[in-house]
């Protein structure tokens, strides 16, 4: 299965649902739902080595679950990126 998360690449188009919600797995408990303004996905993350276990949600606004679950995958990608350039200074 393609990782989607650890590449620069855009996800590509026809990418079944399921294949992205299970290469989400590696990374935490992802969820999927709807409610009365859309969709909604979000993930509970630990990343062992900064000790850190946190949620990361998209908005509640998505027409399709395949919208919502890419921009959650953009967010993931986002935060690992973050995690990456290490612990930021705070004056």
């Amino acid at each position: 299965m393609r990782d989607l998360v650890n590449t620069e690449d855009p996800i590509p188009d026809g990418i079944p649902l399921e294949d992205m919600l299970t290469g989400l797995l590696r990374f935490g408990c992802p969820r999927l739902s709807y409610l009365t303004d859309g969709w909604h996905a979000n993930i509970k993350m630990h990343v062992s080595s900064e000790g850190a276990t946190f949620e990361i949600r998209t908005e509640f606004n998505h027409k399709t679950p395949n919208d919502a679950v890419r921009v959650l995958i953009g967010l993931v990608r986002d935060t690992l990126k973050d995690l990456k350039k290490g612990p930021v200074s705070r004056p």
